[in-house]
């Protein structure tokens, strides 16, 4: 769920980006360029900030580096760099007898390494020195849109995935606590009915046998 919700952060953020863009296409001043300029580099933090995203103090897309930030933007903000350590890899749960589920989408997946970030610097250093994005740029930041709300909805299906082992599981132990108690447990009042009618059935015969043993005994002796 967290994965997603990072995914669709990031995905409204390629949207503002391609909005800004169409604004700079349609008008072309400089001074509007540079305002324009100043909002995707704040966007630039926002979206390292989001592929930063920690969930239990883990790093949501570094692979199976959770410890270290996946993303660096540099001081000068001059180009966003990769955990040295790596962003990729796997991590899986076991779901079922032999069942593994993959739970994380990398960063070399979700963002395409830092393939969207170089892009988002370009821009802005382009309408900083007064030139108008172009129509290859805007075609890139739709790409890179529809690339990530892809990989949202891949963590989506994920999670459902997992809702739906979750059920299963459930059913299964639901049906072993079924089995278990037709084979183990006891039906407390039949038991209780059983143990009473023997109580009365051992005393029945000690009653008969007291009455007995003495009249024998007396019988013999005479």
């Amino acid at each position: 769920t967290a994965t997603e919700h990072s995914l669709n952060k990031f995905a409204d953020l390629m949207i503002e980006a391609k909005e800004i863009l169409s604004k700079a296409r349609s008008g072309g001043r400089t001074p509007d360029l540079g305002t324009f300029a100043e909002q995707i580099d704040q966007m630039i933090t926002d979206a390292v900030q989001a592929a930063n995203t920690k969930f239990n103090g883990k790093y949501l897309f570094g692979g199976t580096q959770t410890t270290d930030a996946p993303f660096i933007l540099a001081a000068d903000r001059s180009a966003v760099t990769t955990n040295p350590n790596g962003i990729t890899g796997e991590i899986q749960v076991l779901v079922n007898d032999g069942t593994l589920q993959t739970i994380n989408i990398d960063g070399q997946q979700a963002f395409q390494g830092t393939a969207i970030f170089t892009m988002l610097i370009q821009v802005r250093d382009a309408m900083r020195a007064g030139t108008v994005p172009t129509a290859a740029q805007f075609d890139a930041v739709s790409a890179q849109l529809d690339y990530v709300s892809a990989q949202g909805g891949k963590a989506g299906l994920t999670m459902k995935a997992l809702q739906m082992d979750d059920e299963f599981l459930e059913q299964q132990g639901n049906q072993l606590e079924s089995l278990l108690s037709v084979d183990q447990d006891t039906d407390f009042a039949a038991a209780s009915l059983l143990l009473k009618k023997e109580e009365l059935m051992l005393d029945a015969a000690l009653s008969t046998g007291a009455r007995l043993i003495p009249r024998t005994l007396m019988d013999f002796l005479r």
